[in-house]
Formats: C-alpha cells, structure tokens, sequence
C-alpha cells in the first residue's frame, strides 16, 4: 500500500488564510471551533473549543470544551493529548507550517502552499465562477503522490481535491464564507469530504470570533511543552 500519510494529515488537520495588510505583520491567529462528522462506523461526533496558533512559536493549541475537556498540543513531531491529570503523546508529521492558519498567516492559502512543495501547474481552466487549476507533484515524488486540484472564487480558496496517482480521489476540502480579520481573509466554515470504501464522509467545521495578533493568552500561544514533559515523568 502507498503512503499517502502527508495528504491524509492535510484531510484530517482541522484548521487554517490571509492578506498582510499595510507594514503589520500577522504572526498569531485564533478561533472558536465546532466540528460535526459522521465516521466509517455510523457514529456522529461533534467537537467544540477553541484553537491558537503563533507561526513564530509552531505550536497548534487546540482547547476542547466538548464533548470532554482536554487540550490537544500540536508540535513539529509531537502531539500531546492532555485530559485532567493523564498525558499521551503520539508521534506526527512535521506539518505544522503547511496548516491552514500558517498558510493564513504567510498568505499562501490560495495556492494551499504547493508552490513550497515544489508543486507545479499543469493547467488551468475556467468553470462558471471557478477558476480551477491542476498541480502536478515533483517527479520524484509522482510514484506515491498524485496531482492535487485547487479552485478558487473570488480569489480566495474554494476547493481542493487530492487524487492518488492512478487519479482515484482520495478527499476533499471546501471553503467558503470567508470574513476578513486585520487584512487576513479566513473562511468560517471548512467541509472536509474523507473517501472510505467508495463512501463519502463529512466533516462541517465552523469558525467563528477569529482573532489575529491577539496579545493576551501567552501561556495558551507558548504552551510550555518543558514543563508538560516535566508533569509526565
């Protein structure tokens, strides 16, 4: 089986697009989050809290109020899952740069950061107000990686559609009722479309009192990942 672990963390990564306005640089971003899913196994979740975010720090702060309390601490190659007075921790890829809010926060979300995967267009077409074009990964990774499809309206982001290299559709992303914060442009809704066994299955996250270069919430932005492995021992 191929390992298509990179595009299946960009699927299943929740969260994430901006325009840097005047001389002001947008280094931090927040947001209060519900996600609503139907699983494989029939089961309906949902999940609500807040999540932070400082591309100068890495670290993606999930704060989840529900359906249990728990913090979720996302690092370059650790993710640490944080629930009363139990910690566990799981290895993960180094992805944190390619998430939604980093490529917010480096204006690099209408092209999904395939330019910095060395990604290249293959074509571009025009389809009522879409605009859709086909990036091709580099040779050496064609083997394992097939073409990604973007499309944008209004210039901004709409959709992504990620193929295996034999072109079968493995997910997809929508996104869409954008708001502008401080000059960054961010959609409020995420639907998140998973390919299981020929099935379709969603994921509706939405966004809502998006902050950008909040000063508050220090500790929350930091997360003092020393003194959590300190607790763990």
């Amino acid at each position: 089986m191929k390992n298509y672990s990179w595009v299946l963390v960009f699927l299943f990564s929740l969260f994430f697009l901006p325009q840097i306005s005047n001389s002001q640089e947008n280094f931090r971003i927040e947001a209060t989050f519900s996600a609503k899913e139907k699983t494989p196994n029939g089961k309906s979740k949902l999940t609500m809290g807040k999540v932070f975010f400082d591309k100068n720090d890495n670290k993606i702060v999930y704060e989840i109020s529900f359906p249990d309390k728990a913090k979720l601490v996302v690092t370059d190659t650790v993710q640490y899952i944080i629930k009363e007075d139990s910690i566990t921790t799981q290895t993960v890829p180094s992805l944190n740069q390619m998430s939604i809010f980093s490529l917010a926060l480096n204006g690099s979300l209408d092209n999904f950061g395939l330019e910095k995967l060395k990604y290249t267009i293959n074509s571009v077409e025009k389809s009522g107000d879409l605009v859709i074009t086909n990036w091709f990964p580099p040779e050496d990774f064609q083997k394992n990686y097939g073409k990604i499809a973007l499309s944008q309206k209004d210039r901004n982001l709409y959709g992504v559609i990620f193929f295996t290299p034999d072109e079968t559709i493995l997910g997809k992303q929508i996104f869409r009722k954008y708001t502008t914060v401080n000059g960054v442009s961010f959609p409020q809704e995420v639907v998140q479309i998973t390919v299981f066994e020929g099935e379709e299955f969603y994921k509706l996250t939405s966004f809502s009192d998006i902050k950008v270069n909040n000063l508050e919430n220090d500790a929350t932005y930091l997360f003092d990942i020393d003194a959590l492995k300190e607790l763990d021992k």
